[in-house]
C-alpha cells in the first residue's frame, strides 16, 4: 500500500504531471493542438531518411522519472489500479533485494488503445486517458488494433554484492531468464559512459500502415524518492541527417520518446551534446532554415522520417532524400502568424484570476491586454512538486519586477477540487492565475502541452523570446533586458 501522504505526491508528480487534463462539460475532452499553418493550399514537400546513432542527442543530459508498477497497483485511486491491469506479468525475475518494476511506455496512445481493443480497459477509463494525453480520439484510427511492443520492461534492486543493478527485456518477451544484468550507476554526465552502459530493447511501430520492428536504447539510473531505492531513464540514442541548403550546411536531428519528443534543425557544427529547448520543434510549428522558413510536415518511421514543407525545396541538396513534391505558390508570409515557439507571436490566453492574493480576485486576465510588457507564462500541475518547489524563485523574480514592464500568468492544471486555491494560498503566490477547463479559460495553443512545468517569456511585442526558463536561468534573462 502507498503509506505515507508523500509517497502519493510523488506517484502524482512523477507518473501524471507530465500529463494534462482537459475538463469540459463534466468529462474529459482529448485534443491536439492545431497551430496556425501559414503555408498555401498546395505547397511543395521534401521528405528525408535520418540515420539512427548512440549519443546524447539533442535533449542533453536528460531523464525521467515514472511510478513502479506496485504504486500503481497499490494505489488508492482507482483509476491508476486500473491502468495497472494491462501491464505485463513478469517471469522469471531474479532474486534482487529492494526489487522494483517498472513499465516504460514509449507510444502512450498505442498501449492504450490496443488494451482497450482486446477489453482489459473500459471505454471510460479510455476516453479519460486520452484527455490525460491530449490525444484526439478520432486519431486512433492511425494506431494499430493489434499488439504491438510499445513498451520495455525493467526491473533493479540489489545484487548479492549489495550493488543496485538493472534487468531490460530485451527482447520483450515478458521473460527475464535470458536478460543480462548491468550497473545502475549514478548520475552519468559523460555521454561514452551513457551510452555503454546502456541496454537495448526490442520494439514494434507502424509505418505506412504496416507493423515495422526497431530497437530502443535505455539506460537506468539511481534516484531515491522518499527515502527508498528508485531509478530514472535516459534514451541515448537519436536520429540525424546532414544536408546543404542553398550551398550552406545544416543538421536534422530527432529524438522521439513518449516524454517531450525532441526534432530540430539547426546550422551543421563539429559537436554538440545538447541543445536547449529553444531549438526543439513540434509538428506543424516551423523552423529557419537560412532566410527561409518551412513547415514541419511530419516524422515518422521511429523518428527516422522527417519530411518539411515550403516553397524553395530545389535549395535543398541530400543523397538522403526519401521523397520531394515541387509545386509552384506565391512565397507564404510569416510575419503574423502565431505558433508556441521562439521568434513567433505567442498564442492568446484568457481567463478568470483565482488567485485571492492577487491585486484582483476574479479580474479578468488577457496576455492581449499586457501587450507593452514582458510577460512570463508559467504552466503548472497541482500535482507537479517541481513546479510547487519553483514558487519561491518566481516569487523573487516578481516582486523584483512587477513594477518594472513585467507581469507573469500562472496556467493551472487542477487535479482535484480547490486544490490551487489551497496551493497559492500555502505558498502565498502573489501573480494572477487562471485555471485550465474552465468556461473563461481560452488557451488556444498551449492546450495540448503535457509536460510541468512549462514556461514561456514574451516581449512587449507578443513574441516568445525564451523557453523553459527557471531559477536563476529565469531572473538572469530579466536582468538582460530590464536592468537591476
Amino acid at each position: 500500500m502507498l503509506k505515507t501522504p508523500t509517497l502519493v505526491i510523488t506517484l502524482l508528480a512523477f507518473h501524471v504531471c507530465t500529463y494534462a487534463q482537459t475538463i469540459k462539460a463534466g468529462k474529459d475532452v482529448a485534443k491536439t493542438n492545431q497551430l496556425a499553418n501559414a503555408a498555401p493550399n498546395k505547397t511543395s514537400s521534401i521528405t528525408f531518411h535520418l540515420e539512427t546513432v548512440a549519443g546524447i542527442g539533442p535533449s542533453g543530459f536528460s531523464n525521467s522519472v515514472i511510478a513502479n508498477t506496485d504504486m500503481l497497483k497499490n494505489s488508492k485511486d482507482p483509476f491508476y489500479r486500473e491502468e495497472y491491469k494491462a501491464y505485463p506479468q513478469m517471469k522469471n525475475k531474479p532474486a534482487l533485494d529492494s526489487l522494483v518494476e517498472y513499465l516504460y511506455i514509449v507510444n502512450d496512445p498505442q498501449f492504450f488503445f490496443q488494451n482497450y481493443v482486446a477489453g482489459i480497459y473500459s471505454k471510460e477509463f479510455m476516453i479519460k486517458k486520452m484527455g490525460h494525453l491530449k490525444y484526439e480520439l478520432a486519431d486512433t484510427i492511425k494506431l494499430s488494433r493489434k499488439p504491438l511492443l510499445c513498451y520495455i520492461a525493467v526491473i533493479a534492486g540489489f545484487n548479492s554484492n549489495k550493488q543496485p543493478v538493472y534487468m531490460v527485456d530485451a527482447n520483450n518477451n515478458g521473460d527475464f531468464s535470458d536478460d543480462k544484468t548491468s550497473p545502475v550507476l549514478s548520475r552519468i554526465m559523460d555521454e561514452e559512459l551513457m551510452v555503454n552502459s546502456s541496454q537495448t530493447a526490442d520494439i514494434t511501430y507502424m509505418y505506412k500502415g504496416q507493423v515495422k520492428g526497431g530497437t530502443k536504447k535505455i539506460t537506468a539510473q539511481a534516484a531515491v524518492y522518499d527515502k527508498k531505492f528508485a531509478v530514472s531513464f535516459s534514451f541515448p540514442e537519436f536520429n540525424y541527417l546532414k544536408f546543404d541548403y542553398k550551398g550552406k550546411k545544416y543538421i536534422a536531428i530527432s529524438q522521439p520518446r513518449s516524454y517531450e519528443p525532441f526534432y530540430t534543425i539547426v546550422p551543421d557544427r563539429p559537436y554538440f551534446t545538447g541543445l536547449g529547448k529553444s531549438k526543439s520543434v513540434k509538428n506543424g510549428q516551423f523552423v529557419k532554415i537560412g532566410d527561409d522558413t518551412f513547415g514541419l510536415s511530419s516524422v515518422a518511421d521511429n523518428g527516422n522520417e522527417l519530411t518539411l514543407i515550403g516553397d524553395d525545396i530545389e535549395g535543398f541538396r541530400s543523397d538522403n532524400t526519401v521523397n520531394r513534391t515541387y509545386i509552384k505558390s506565391k512565397p507564404r508570409n510569416t510575419d503574423g502568424v502565431v505558433s508556441r515557439q521562439t521568434g513567433f507571436k505567442a498564442p492568446e490566453i484568457k481567463g478568470i484570476d483565482v488567485n485571492a492574493n492577487a491585486a484582483k480576485l476574479n479580474a479578468a486576465v488577457s496576455l492581449a491586454k499586457l501587450k507593452g510588457k514582458y510577460v512570463f507564462i508559467d504552466i503548472w500541475s497541482t500535482t507537479c512538486i517541481p513546479c510547487i518547489e519553483e514558487f519561491p524563485n518566481i516569487k523573487k523574480v516578481y516582486n523584483l519586477y512587477k513594477n518594472k514592464n513585467f507581469e507573469i500568468i500562472g496556467i493551472v492544471d487542477e487535479r482535484s477540487p480547490n486544490a490551487t486555491a489551497r496551493l497559492l494560498k500555502l505558498h502565498n503566490v502573489n501573480w494572477p492565475n487562471i485555471i485550465m477547463g474552465k468556461s473563461a479559460t481560452q488557451i488556444k495553443g498551449y492546450e495540448d502541452i503535457n509536460s510541468y512545468p512549462t514556461t514561456y517569456l514574451i516581449d512587449p511585442t507578443g513574441k516568445i523570446i525564451a523557453i523553459d526558463l527557471r531559477a536563476e536561468a529565469l531572473m538572469n534573462k530579466l536582468k538582460t533586458l530590464l536592468g537591476v
